[in-house]
């Protein structure tokens, strides 16, 4: 508890004093519209810290040992804040666009478009060229039959999903808190 609270306090001083900073570095970009400098200013640092203790106490607890249980609570720590990150972007619903518009869209992938306006990656698109043509070949058929897309996320849509990754920061901060005092209050002996 004491050191969840420190941790706290350190992120919460981090989010106040990161927030101007990244404005001052982007002046450029509206950041509350965009996602340049996405999640390395504000309340998310906050969230993945207290996330990142939570999963590291939960790991000392199951572990026991010192040594081992940091290794372990630092893999297990960015695989937490690093799978909710990508669980929070490929779970919003993105745009279809032959470019960006502008630098403050989240490029969620690349591909081509074809005549039956579905998108697919390049690789899938080629699965389907005809047999037996070179390499130069088959990029000029999928020139021919496909053209460049990307699928993306709108800068405007950036409060969305900040507030989707909170929620699931929150959730996982929640479940492996619970889960340590779970496992240590089982270990205590009565």
């Amino acid at each position: 508890l004491v050191g969840g609270l420190a941790v706290g306090g350190i992120g919460l001083v981090a989010a106040i004093v990161s927030t101007p900073l990244a404005a001052a570095e982007h002046l450029d970009v509206d950041l509350g519209s965009s996602f340049v400098a996405y999640g390395a200013w504000g309340p998310l640092l906050l969230l993945r810290g207290l996330a990142a203790f939570a999963v590291g106490v939960l790991a000392g607890a199951l572990v026991g040992r010192v040594t081992p249980a940091l290794l372990v609570s630092a893999l297990a720590a960015m695989i937490v804040i690093f799978g909710v990150l990508i669980l929070a972007r490929t779970s919003y619903p993105t745009e279809l666009a032959s470019a960006l518009e502008g630098r403050a869209d989240l490029v969620a992938s690349v591909g081509v478009v074809g005549a039956d306006r579905r998108f697919v990656s390049q690789a899938a698109a080629l699965a389907h060229a005809p047999a037996g043509l070179s390499d130069a070949e088959r990029y000029a058929w999928l020139d021919a039959h496909y053209r460049p897309a990307t699928t993306y996320i709108a800068g405007s849509d950036m409060p969305a999903v900040a507030l989707r990754e909170g929620l699931l920061l929150v959730g996982a901060t929640v479940v492996a808190g619970g889960a340590s005092v779970l496992v240590v209050d089982r270990r205590r002996p009565l």
